[in-house]
């Protein structure tokens, strides 16, 4: 498998759990640089040191000194590494402290121990991802009503900052504890002021983090659902018309 130069970062306290994980990056998915880190702030210093292309983190959360969740902090502080994959390791189940590392911006969690084919899985399932963000995003000129809802009681409005045939980009206040995590299914309602054709389609959150610009509020990356065609072709018109704007504007 074909990666892009960048160097895979893993970060645990156990020397053998290093090597392990190191072997199946290497063997298994086909990365060439990987460097280890046997603290959170000894990977904290690697990072500053911007001697290295860091292009994805594998981290243990618990950790003496700097913890796996104060290097995320660190790590989405940076502008350069907003968006670098970050899969944190833990055995902890506390779903307060996970949602509020989703929130941080964490990519993925993976709890230990795991299989091998449980990571590979997972990292696999993060590069198909990011292929599909590749594709041309929008921000749309006309002005959208935006609903998300996980069941008929938790709605929320949202603010549509960009969007592509896959997916889209939502600022929305935070969601309630017990729902809207990373990988959790929803239906959104775009309904732009230009038109009565309000789009559907069922969403899955693929990533979150806190929005450094409107207190309280987070930036939600989610990809569509098994849109239908009718959907599609709405949703097809209002980018073209976007694009269409966005090229008599260049001009």
């Amino acid at each position: 498998m074909n990666h892009p130069a960048v160097t895979a970062l893993v970060v645990d306290d156990s020397n053998s759990f290093r090597q392990h994980l190191s072997n199946i990056l290497r063997v298994e998915l086909g990365f060439d640089s990987i460097i280890e880190a046997s603290s959170a702030d000894e990977a904290a210093e690697l990072i500053d040191s911007n001697k290295h292309n860091i292009g994805w983190i594998f981290t243990d959360w618990e950790m003496s000194g700097m913890t796996g969740g104060e290097l995320l902090l660190h790590v989405r502080s940076r502008p350069d590494m907003v968006n670098v994959p970050f899969i944190m390791m833990t055995d902890n189940e506390d779903m307060k402290a996970r949602s509020m590392a989703m929130q941080e911006g964490v990519t993925d969690f993976i709890t230990k121990p795991f299989e091998t084919e449980d990571l590979v899985s997972k990292v696999l399932r993060l590069l198909g991802m990011m292929e599909v963000r590749r594709s041309p995003r929008f921000h749309l000129n006309a002005k959208c009503r935006l609903d998300i809802g996980f069941d008929d009681f938790q709605q929320y409005s949202a603010e549509l900052i960009n969007i592509s045939k896959h997916g889209c980009l939502i600022r929305t206040s935070r969601f309630y504890a017990d729902t809207g995590h990373v990988l959790d299914i929803g239906t959104i309602y775009i309904k732009p002021n230009s038109t009565d054709e309000e789009i559907v389609s069922g969403v899955e959150i693929v990533r979150m983090e806190r929005d450094n610009k409107v207190k309280d509020h987070v930036l939600v990356a989610l990809d569509f659902q098994e849109m239908d065609e009718p959907n599609f072709r709405r949703l097809r018109g209002l980018m073209s018309a976007s694009e269409m704007r966005q090229k008599a504007m260049q001009h």
